[in-house]
């Protein structure tokens, strides 16, 4: 590995989130400061799917039937 480059934070919810980027050639210093606008682009999509429901839930059969 040549960089890592990594954010994360705690939605509204609190829940947390990670991102980590591993590279094999060197990313300068300028272009990881990029990420700080990527990293609360992230935010504000992650936020918005945050309190819907993703998954459809299927309840568990009743054991005592």
């Amino acid at each position: 590995m040549r960089s890592v480059v990594g954010f994360g934070g705690q939605l509204f919810s609190g829940a947390l989130y990670a991102v980590i980027l591993f590279s094999r050639v060197p990313v300068p210093s300028a272009s990881a400061q990029r990420f700080r606008n990527i990293a609360l682009d992230l935010k504000v999509a992650v936020s918005m799917l945050d309190e819907t429901q993703t998954f459809r839930t299927i309840p568990f059969p009743d054991p005592a039937t």
